[in-house]
């Protein structure tokens, strides 16, 4: 069974084959070419059975077989039957990057505020080790009974801490692995987060967009294209492609069919455009490059929202951490 491929490995599969068909070289190359580089990645068997498929039937398309979704299998053998396989391929390829940009993104703004929490967490622990002895050492000589309770918690805990702390230290850095393992084998979980989804979603609507464009410059009928893609929308853009699906199949325009599927004004007067110059698909793509504008403005706003909420927990962590330990202190000595 051939291995699982990552976004980023299907993106290098259609970067190699578009400049291989751009430079007319032969098949048997570009295969050559790509099992030198999964070699490495100990994935060869990808490209051997890509290698297999395409021989079998004579077809490159084939070979997507099991790595790209049908309606994009369809799209590659069309170019290749029209004389247009690396446009194709490069548009294609374009899909797999906005995943890809999309996926790193979310990924390093997740990322970052785990990255500050336990750092936090560190130092919160190195305090209870080697700075709680210290604050403890004031309250030497001073009745138990005006000791705050809470400070007797912390004193207790960084006892524990101080007499525990190679099992403790194992502890957490087997948690700190865990979480970079479970991070990385599942980090599909990251998508289900609220502001998560709002950016897939915005990310989706722009690659439906541009496999419409795709679809349409490879001949293949939009309305069976729009049915595919309402399916994989989880947004409200599923509905507006299952409706507007509904409306070409009785005889309505692309633009008249968007209409009555209720789609932004915007959407409309672009696709009115499109038909009117006799260029639907750069209609579809303009409309994806916008979606990609709001994506990117989504992304930063989550990003600085998430700096925003780090550096208010930074600071009143440090207010409480100084009204928990010090300021008792204070007050004992009547400062």
């Amino acid at each position: 069974m051939a291995s699982k491929l990552t976004t980023e490995e299907i993106v290098i599969i259609l970067d190699v084959f578009e400049e291989s068909t751009k430079d007319g070289l032969d098949i048997k190359y570009t295969l050559k070419r790509l099992e030198s580089i999964f070699t490495i990645k100990d994935k060869a068997d990808v490209i051997d059975d890509m290698g297999r498929r395409i021989f079998d039937f004579g077809l490159i398309a084939h070979g997507f077989k099991g790595i790209l979704d049908e309606n994009l299998i369809e799209a590659i053998a069309i170019g290749d039957e029209r004389g247009h396989l690396d446009v194709i391929l490069g548009e294609v390829k374009k899909v797999y990057e906005l995943k890809q940009n999309v996926s790193d993104k979310i990924k390093k703004a997740v990322t970052y505020p785990v990255v500050v929490v336990s750092l936090m967490f560190g130092l919160l622990v190195a305090a209870m080790v080697f700075f709680i002895p210290t604050i403890k050492s004031f309250f030497k000589g001073i009745d138990p009974q005006r000791i705050p309770d809470f400070n007797k918690f912390l004193f207790s805990i960084s006892d524990f801490l101080r007499s525990h702390i190679v099992i403790f230290g194992i502890m957490c850095l087997a948690a700190v692995l865990g979480i970079i393992i479970l991070f990385k084998k599942y980090h599909h979980i990251l998508y289900s987060l609220p502001f998560v989804k709002q950016i897939m979603i915005t990310q989706e609507n722009a690659t439906a967009f541009l496999l419409l464009s795709i679809f349409h410059k490879a001949g293949i009928n939009i309305q069976r294209a729009l049915e595919s893609l309402s399916g994989s929308l989880i947004g409200e853009m599923g509905n507006t492609f299952a409706y507007a699906a509904l409306s070409l199949s009785e005889g309505r325009s692309i633009s008249q069919a968007f209409k009555e599927s209720n789609a932004s004004d915007d959407i409309v007067i672009y696709l009115e455009a499109g038909e009117t110059t006799g260029k639907i698909e750069n209609a579809f793509e303009k409309l994806s490059r916008i979606e990609i504008k709001k994506l990117e403005k989504k992304v930063d706003r989550t990003v600085k929202t998430l700096n925003y909420a780090l550096l208010a927990l930074g600071g009143l962590s440090i207010i409480l951490f100084y009204m928990i330990t010090l300021l008792p202190v204070y007050k004992l000595a009547g400062i």
